[in-house]
């Protein structure tokens, strides 16, 4: 999609405690080659740029970074299973890191939480 698009810059979200081999430095650095050798873009010159600006930062790092630009976290979810009303479960592995992160920066994750999933911190 983003090649008929005719993007040449993507970015990334993805942090310091993302586990997927793509999200890596060199992951990233693989693929941007590998865009630019087999895609039509690439061979006709219009080079493709992978950027992930927050690869080295922790959670904790990225929500102090949020507070400090104004984020509205309570506008944001990293739930996998969410409620049907929207709260988290506080089980799966996003929430746990989203859990530990706010827990790391010293701040209070806003959303609502499923009453059986861990307290908020």
């Amino acid at each position: 999609m983003a090649e008929r698009r005719a993007v040449v810059l993507l970015s990334g979200g993805l942090d310091s405690t993302t586990s997927a081999a793509i999200a890596r430095s060199q992951g990233f650095s693989l693929n941007e080659r590998m865009a630019n050798l087999a895609t039509k873009a690439g061979v006709e010159g219009k080079r493709l740029t992978i950027h992930a600006p927050l690869i080295t930062l922790t959670k904790a790092d990225i929500i102090r970074a949020g507070l400090a630009l104004g984020v509205d976290y309570s506008l944001t979810t990293s739930c996998y299973d969410p409620a049907s009303d929207g709260a988290a479960c506080g089980a799966c592995d996003a929430c746990l890191l989203r859990l530990k992160g706010f827990r790391e920066s010293g701040a209070r994750d806003p959303i609502a939480y499923r009453s059986n999933g861990p307290a908020s911190s």
